[in-house]
């Protein structure tokens, strides 16, 4: 794809500002039961399915429904007022642990951009990036930054580290007027995802909390069904929190192969330490 190429918004801006931002319940109501102690939840739920195929063509792919944590609320206001007149911070890097869908919180963080229509750069790979604003999603090398300087108003611009994005783009980087968020784990492997250019930026980073049993059981509602709920419950209670663990395990007919994987692992680490410790021995 060409540096500034325009891209077919039509299932991306005109549908965002219908986003059905509606409670999936109502306060307080009850989701589930764990034993004898109700549980309780108060997240949104975006449907996401009207423009699914838009946020394809931006390289994300997404589930029917997005659940909003209150976190990501919470961190998208400290983030807002971090973004404030404050010298030397041009950046911030959310950092959790592994499975908890900080890539989701980034979607979160686009949508609530698009419907403030505000300008916002989104990018996933390292090849170049999507900005969006008032004139539409266009596509840009991960060096040019014309266009971010060209801006008025302060870009948003979210990158998601992943096996093939390591830092964010240089256009990012060297461009005025830009708050970077990016997502990443704070695993020692991993430092050099985010260290140093936040350490250029301001050296900030936020930290995301593993999910809630209240919120898990949320996502696995609308995603699954209530009757997934005690697999749901057994799984997190085995295996930790990990919402990517519940989407994975409760495809359908995926249960026995998902924990067959994970067993896998778990033998394959042991292994490791034990000819580790023959070595030293």
């Amino acid at each position: 794809m060409n540096e500034g190429k325009n891209v077919d918004q039509s299932d991306i801006t005109d549908k965002v500002e219908n986003i059905d931002k509606g409670k999936a319940r109502d306060k307080g109501d009850t989701i589930a039961e764990d034993e004898d102690e109700s549980k309780t939840y108060t997240c949104d739920v975006f449907d996401l399915q009207e423009y699914a195929k838009g946020m394809v063509s931006l390289g994300i792919n997404v589930g029917r429904y997005l659940v909003v944590r209150e976190e990501y609320i919470s961190l998208r206001q400290e983030l807002t007022t971090m973004f404030g007149p404050r010298d030397n911070l041009e950046g911030v890097a959310v950092l959790g642990q592994p499975g908890i869908r900080k890539s989701l919180f980034l979607v979160y963080l686009l949508l609530t951009r698009m419907q403030g229509a505000l300008p916002v750069t989104i990018e996933v790979t390292p090849h170049g990036y999507y900005f969006i604003n008032n004139n539409g999603v266009s596509f840009h090398g991960n060096s040019d930054g014309v266009p971010l300087e060209q801006q008025d108003k302060a870009v948003w611009c979210l990158s998601d580290s992943n096996e093939h994005l390591i830092i964010p783009s240089q256009a990012f980087i060297h461009s005025p007027n830009i708050w970077i968020i990016q997502a990443a784990s704070p695993r020692k492997e991993s430092k050099d995802r985010w260290h140093d250019w936040t350490k250029m930026a301001g050296h900030q980073q936020l930290f995301m909390d593993v999910w809630e049993e209240e919120e898990l059981a949320l996502l696995t509602e609308v995603q699954f069904g209530r009757q997934h709920l005690a697999t749901m419950f057994r799984i997190s209670s085995q295996w930790g929190p990990s919402p990517n663990h519940i989407v994975l395990a409760l495809r359908p007919e995926n249960l026995s192969t998902w924990e067959n994987y994970i067993h896998s692992i778990i033998e394959a680490a042991a292994e490791g330490l034990h000819q580790e410790n023959q070595i030293f021995t």
